[in-house]
């Protein structure tokens, strides 16, 4: 099973601007879009719509 966010925000919460807790996850990975740079990047797609990103 995967970290609480307790233990996210305790392990690389300092490398973060937020911790989202979303409740129990699925076992569908979800989507991740990068937006550190000028432009959103999608970085990996999975559970939700990433349209308005690419």
């Amino acid at each position: 099973m995967g970290l609480t966010p307790d233990e996210v925000v305790e392990q690389i919460g300092h490398e973060l601007d937020a911790v989202i807790e979303s409740g129990v996850p699925g076992n569908v990975p979800t989507s991740v879009i990068d937006f550190t740079g000028r432009e959103p990047v999608v970085a990996r797609v999975g559970a939700g719509d990433v349209s308005r990103f690419e």
